[in-house]
């Protein structure tokens, strides 16, 4: 449902069809079903976990280990790379976003990260695991990434 409602939040922003999508932390490749019924569109993810790859391959996916592994192919670039509650678990963020701006993604293309955020009083007051994210977020901190 949550796919459903990401590809028509980019519909309403007038983003009709992508030729080629990535997905980062593709799991078991939900998103990029949901993405190429909804845009048409070839669909590529990335996945370290081997269970949850062979399920998005099953869906008839290309699915790599990683998207360091893909950068390795130097493929054509895509029109939309997605990071859902990614950029978290990176040691590295925003070099791991300069990465994909400079391998993967088109000159013209679309970077859609959500990432959970680091004053959200709800996920505070849960007590939300924080330390299993190697990486926290504040929206002041996004400018000048890439």
């Amino acid at each position: 449902m949550r796919a459903r409602d990401q590809a028509a939040w980019l519909k309403s922003l007038g983003y009709q069809r992508f030729e080629r999508i990535l997905d980062i932390g593709a799991s078991s490749g939900i998103f990029l079903e949901t993405f190429r019924e909804q845009f048409d569109a070839e669909v590529v993810g990335a996945e370290p976990g081997d269970a949850y790859r062979a399920l998005a391959q099953a869906k008839n996916i290309q699915m790599f280990a990683s998207f360091e592994e893909l950068i390795t192919l130097k493929p054509e670039r895509f029109e939309l790379v997605s990071l859902m509650h990614v950029l978290e678990h990176l040691e590295e963020p925003v070099a791991a976003l300069r990465q994909i701006r400079e391998g993967l993604l088109a000159e013209d293309g679309l970077l859609l990260v959500e990432v959970p955020q680091l004053l959200l009083p709800r996920l505070l007051r849960a007590g939300t695991p924080f330390l299993l994210h190697a990486a926290l977020f504040d929206p002041n901190a996004y400018p000048g990434w890439l």
